[in-house]
Order: structure tokens, then C-alpha cells, then sequence
């Protein structure tokens, strides 16, 4: 089984008996994006990102429930339109659920819409009440949980995606933080050694910091996967 098809079976999206003929015509990653913007146009960097976690079919195929799909993840009334169409309806959901949306950086703009792309942020309400009050760190711990993260049937690209947003948020700082200061920040911290038990969120709480300082001082990429003896700087 090639690479290709590994991935289309991994994503879910296909059946067992298209996978095979579907993988070979499955653009992913850069070539998705250079493809669909060979058919409408430069894409926003919100509308890249998108294309470059759903790939791009060019024709019509079934997924693995039975659902018509085609082009960037579209099915239903959403095969009829462009990809442009589909990406705009769904930031909008984005910016209709999320606060000052475009007040935002980019960077987490485009997780916030990628996340309404799937339908995740329109099931996330804890996640969308939390980020609207401020809040990003605990807003990015709820996003991770939920059942389909904790899943070990959900394919590790999909929860890539979750974490890539859950990230977006802990890391998100409105008045910012200059080099200078956070390499005075660093030299002044100690290490702490996780036990059992720990959490991202306890280690914050018991240092008085956020979840977001902690996140962003040790570079965690997974903040449900501490591991027992691990270093975090506080």
C-alpha cells in the first residue's frame, strides 16, 4: 500500500473499495494549495491553511459513512460552490462565534476557521466561552477535551489539527511580550520535575502562572502528554 493510500485511509475519508483508486488523485499539503489556487485564484493565508490540513479531490467519491464528497472536504450543497465560497461561509462562523475574530492574528485566525471548517469550534461551546472571556489557556486545554481527541480511533493528523489550535490559543498574548524581556524571563526561571499527577494546569497554579506562560516557556506542543520526570521550566 503506498503512502497515499495510507493517508487516505488514515483520514477516514475514504472507503475500503475507493482507497486505492482515490489516494492516487488526492493532492495534500502545498501541492493541494497550489492546485486549488490554479482554479480560483491566490487563497488567503486563512484559506491556505485550510487546504493544506483537508487536501484536495478532485472528483466526487464516497466516505467511509457513506458521504458524497469532493474538492476541499465538501459535501452536500457545499460541492456545488467554490472552495472560496465554502472557506468565506465558515470564517464567518468563525467570526460570528469568536470575539473581535479579525482583530486577531492571522496565525489564529486561521486555526479558529479551520477548526469551523470541521465543525469543531460550532461543538465547542466551553472552548468558545472561555476564549471570549479571555481566558486562551483554559480555552485551549477545554478544545482537547472532548471525545474524539481522547480517542484512539481518531487519526493522529485530526488530533494534530485540534492541537495545533489548542496551541494557537495558549499562545495567544493581545498586548505581546518582546525578546528582550522573555530571555530576562527565562534566565530568571528554575526547572521543576512533573510527577504523577501533574497537569499543565496544576504546574501553573502552583507557580501563580498561566497555563499560556507555561506552554510557551517549554515549548509544549501536547498539553495532555507531560511525562512523568520531565523538566518544566517555572
Amino acid at each position: 500500500m503506498g503512502l497515499l493510500e495510507k493517508l487516505a485511509k488514515m483520514a477516514g475519508v475514504l472507503s475500503d473499495d475507493n482507497a486505492k483508486e482515490e489516494a492516487a488523485k488526492m493532492l495534500h499539503g502545498q501541492k493541494a494549495v497550489d492546485k486549488v489556487e490554479e482554479l480560483e485564484g491566490e487563497l488567503t493565508p486563512v484559506q491556505r491553511r485550510i487546504v493544506e490540513l483537508e487536501g484536495y479531490v478532485p472528483t466526487e467519491y464516497e466516505d467511509t459513512k457513506g458521504i458524497v464528497t469532493k474538492g476541499v472536504g465538501q459535501t452536500g450543497n457545499y460541492m456545488d460552490m467554490s472552495f472560496k465560497e465554502v472557506a468565506e461561509i465558515h470564517e464567518d462562523v468563525a467570526r460570528n462565534l469568536i470575539n473581535d475574530y479579525d482583530e486577531l492574528p492571522v496565525e489564529l485566525q486561521a486555526e479558529l476557521a479551520q477548526l469551523a471548517y470541521r465543525g469543531d469550534l460550532q461543538q465547542s461551546n466551553q472552548t468558545v466561552a472561555l476564549f471570549n472571556k479571555g481566558k486562551y489557556e483554559e480555552a485551549s486545554v477545554e478544545l482537547l477535551n472532548n471525545k474524539e481527541f481522547k480517542s484512539e480511533d481518531t487519526p493522529e493528523h485530526i488530533k494534530q489539527r485540534l492541537r495545533d489550535a489548542s496551541r494557537a490559543m495558549a499562545m495567544y498574548e493581545p498586548e505581546g511580550i518582546s525578546v528582550a524581556l522573555r530571555e530576562d524571563k527565562l534566565n530568571s526561571m528554575s526547572e521543576y520535575v512533573v510527577q504523577k499527577g501533574d497537569t499543565v494546569y496544576s504546574i501553573a497554579r502552583k507557580f501563580d502562572k498561566t497555563v499560556a506562560e507555561v506552554v510557551d516557556d517549554n515549548k509544549i506542543k501536547d498539553v495532555t502528554n507531560l511525562q512523568i520526570g520531565q523538566k518544566i521550566l517555572v
